[in-house]
């Protein structure tokens, strides 16, 4: 599946405004209907995406997806623990599980938590663990605001593609640095908005806000200065701040190719009868590629959005 098969932005945007109504769509910027998405979605993640309940970009190194690559960022969490020692992992927005038991694997004298706000989604976690005898693994039906005493104090928090639906960074981060360890670690993978939308194109700007509001993302993925800021105020020292677009193109040129036959023919009927937001998935599988892209007729090679991995640092005390 290579890079030459995929449509120009031009005529990928034109197939996404014969899918919607894109001016019903863009309507929803601003409101909140994540817990809608992921209700009507979680069957087409498992059924289309990955079956075991992964829910996020695979990490690359080459041209050609490979589903190892969904390992990538615990891999790179785990990287990041070496020499250390590990206790306790709390997982924000936890999914099906699929992070939650890689890490359970490979901290097996740990105890794994993982928060999710949809009860189907804790429901599979708990099911996929409990059917690999893996019993350090504990998920819980709550919000990753929801960040209470109770939950007691980690080595690492992370998250992969999940703190994109925050809503108050400052707030969010000074809980979890009152819910780490001195020392302990905060690493999140997400999309990050690289070019404000007012500096991108008619074309582009439509690009960006359906490929955010195709997976609810209604209030637009954050900015990494605003990630600094928030990480600042709340005490994190950020120690890393990595550029992994180019390993989830593979990805996203998989999901235009699953997303494209669907512009025409007897599919395009098909996306009428599916439940609205899932259908809206479409909407990213098209235009994310793009999204994630070079924004053309810019030099500095920026994208309207980039993936990134925030590696953060709570200090010893004294």
């Amino acid at each position: 599946m290579s890079a030459d098969t995929i449509r120009p932005v031009e005529e990928a945007l034109k197939m996404a405004e014969r899918m919607f109504r894109v001016d019903d769509v863009m309507a929803d910027i601003g409101s909140d209907r994540v817990a809608e998405y992921y209700d009507q979605s979680i069957g087409g993640y498992e059924n289309v995406y990955h079956r075991s309940g992964a829910m996020h970009m695979a990490l690359n190194s080459g041209d050609e997806f490979n589903a190892a690559g969904l390992l990538g960022q615990v891999r790179r969490c785990a990287r990041a623990l070496e020499g250390e020692k590990v206790t306790r992992i709390l997982e924000l927005g936890s999914g099906g599980g699929f992070n939650l038991i890689g890490m359970a694997a490979r901290f097996p004298e740990a105890e794994i938590v993982g928060l999710d706000l949809m009860p189907g989604h804790v429901e599979r976690a708990r099911r996929r663990a409990e059917e690999r005898g893996l019993s350090n693994v504990t998920v819980i039906a709550r919000s990753f605001a929801e960040l209470d005493e109770d939950l007691g104090e980690f080595d690492l928090i992370y998250s992969v593609e999940a703190l994109c639906y925050a809503t108050d960074l400052p707030d969010l981060f000074r809980k979890v640095a009152a819910r780490l360890r001195p020392g302990g670690q905060f690493i999140v993978f997400d999309s990050f908005r690289g070019v404000p939308p007012a500096q991108l194109d008619d074309t582009m700007r439509k690009v960006l806000l359906l490929s955010e509001v195709g997976m609810a993302v209604n209030n637009g993925f954050h900015t990494v200065p605003a990630w600094r800021k928030a990480l600042d105020a709340a005490g994190l020292r950020l120690e890393a701040n990595g550029d992994y677009t180019d390993q989830i193109m593979p990805s996203l040129r998989r999901l235009y190719h699953l997303a494209a036959p669907f512009a025409g023919g007897v599919r395009k009927v098909a996306v009428k009868a599916m439940p609205p937001l899932l259908a809206r998935n479409l909407l990213t599988g098209l235009l994310g590629v793009h999204a994630h892209a070079p924004v053309p007729g810019r030099e500095d090679g920026r994208r309207a959005l980039c993936y990134r991995g925030i590696f953060a640092r709570k200090p010893l005390e004294g």
